[in-house]
């Protein structure tokens, strides 16, 4: 909704008034929420069926990897569905939900389409790295049931998606594109956010798709900075590779979403700040960045 300058003038607002409004609004609409997406989550923008981008998450199946939802202990509101479970991360209390075979929900207030941010452009993209001739994202990946390649999704229907920098090795670059075909040069490869306003009328929903039962979860302390809650399917606790370059050979379980599948393709190279077991005492946390597909 715009503000007209013209209508506030003749109401006999002056600029003061006018300021406090355009503030007002402002801060009504300020992006409160931070929804984080890390580990094998791939990103697809598609029509809801007429204008809006409807944001769809899909978190690959992966024996190794763990889909879950994590929300700050204090920010999990008291008629929330209790959750699998807490644990402490550099002495702060995080409580997270099971979402396998599950789709989460977020009901924001906003309804009219995702939009592109900040840095989208330094999250990987398939289109940029699958062979000439692939096809796209499978349809049915966004169908009930999911097949068996998807271990859980998300939806969204409004937000600003953003790329964010990794946690993980956030200097770290990676030569990007089939070296055969074409070559980008070497990047940081972004993480992603999706960044809401929330209220304390919004709730987080997982929604069981075999069943169709849901686990509601309420948020409180919303007047702060903007609260975060992560979607993960990482790999659980320090996982070290001896070389470096392979930390990404997860990268091919995003081609299994291609139709029709492949079950290999290119992945990204380190090129520097390239890490190993041996020169990180601390062991070296499996790398497996976020893609944005394409469904055409």
């Amino acid at each position: 909704m715009r503000v007209n300058r013209r209508e506030f003038v003749k109401a006999g607002v002056g600029a003061t008034g006018l300021a406090a409004a355009l503030s007002s609004r402002a801060s009504a609409q300020a992006n409160n929420l931070e929804v984080q997406f890390s580990g094998l989550c791939a990103l697809a923008l598609q029509k809801d069926g007429g204008t809006n981008d409807v944001l769809s998450v899909l978190l690959l199946n992966s024996t190794e990897h763990l889909p879950q939802l994590h929300i700050l202990t204090p920010h999990v509101g008291p008629r929330s569905a209790a959750p699998a479970g807490t644990k402490t991360i550099a002495g702060v209390s995080w409580s997270y939900w099971d979402l396998r075979g599950a789709e989460l929900t977020v009901s924001a207030g906003q309804e009219d389409g995702v939009r592109r941010g900040r840095n989208v452009a330094r999250i990987a993209n398939m289109d940029d790295m699958k062979p000439i001739g692939a096809g796209d994202l499978d349809p049915a990946c966004l169908a009930d049931p999911p097949p068996a390649t998807i271990a859980a999704r998300a939806r969204f229907t409004g937000g600003t998606l953003e790329g964010r920098k990794p946690s993980i090795n956030p200097d770290t670059t990676y030569g990007y594109g089939p070296r055969s075909v074409r070559r980008t040069k070497a990047q940081v490869l972004f993480e992603a956010s999706l960044m809401l306003h929330a209220d304390a009328a919004t709730t987080i929903d997982i929604r069981n798709i075999a069943t169709g039962s849901t686990q509601r979860i309420t948020l409180q302390s919303l007047n702060g900075p903007p609260l975060q809650v992560a979607v993960k399917n990482t790999l659980p606790g320090e996982n070290c590779l001896p070389d470096a370059n392979k930390r990404l050979e997860h990268f091919n379980e995003y081609y299994r979403l291609l139709k029709p599948p492949l079950t290999t393709g290119p992945i990204p190279i380190c090129e520097t700040g390239c890490k190993d077991c041996h020169v990180n005492t601390n062991g070296d946390v499996v790398f497996c960045p976020p893609v944005m597909m394409s469904r055409k």
